[in-house]
């Protein structure tokens, strides 16, 4: 998994996270506030896309973590070939892993670029929590 870099363009940037909730064992959730006014006021005015996008990572990334006959026979499959089948194919949770990456970057593109507004990606830091990262006031 490759880093997310970017320039310093010397302006100052916070950050605010919408952690994990591990209290749901059997899927992936994000604790998300419930209202705009929990959130830092650069941000309050997209809270509603904020939380759409999160809970569209919440069912991309339990989609990919859930078990189906395909998983399984490829992880069969993959076994019965010393894993030279990985090689060839992309697995589940790498299908969906890409279009969580292609659904955060539309949005940052279409929908924060002027705000200067950017999600980064969960996996990065092991799907812990998404981090918002917005100029400071």
């Amino acid at each position: 998994m490759a880093h997310e870099l970017h320039p310093l363009d010397g302006s100052q940037t916070e950050k605010y996270f919408i952690l994990r909730d591990y209290s749901i064992n059997d899927k992936i959730a994000f604790t998300f506030p419930n209202s705009a006014s929990e959130l830092p006021v650069p941000l309050r005015s997209y809270y509603t896309q904020l939380k759409d996008i999160t809970t569209q990572m919440e069912t991309i990334y339990s989609s990919a973590e859930a078990a189906s006959t395909a998983t399984y026979c490829q992880g069969c499959i993959a076994c019965l070939t010393g894993y030279i089948l990985l090689w060839c194919i992309n697995t589940q949770y790498e299908k969906y892993q890409h279009e969580a990456e292609v659904l955060l970057e539309k949005e940052n593109i279409s929908t924060f670029k002027g705000s200067q507004i950017h999600i980064r990606n969960p996996c990065n830091n092991g799907l812990r929590c998404i981090e918002v990262i917005y100029p400071k006031c």
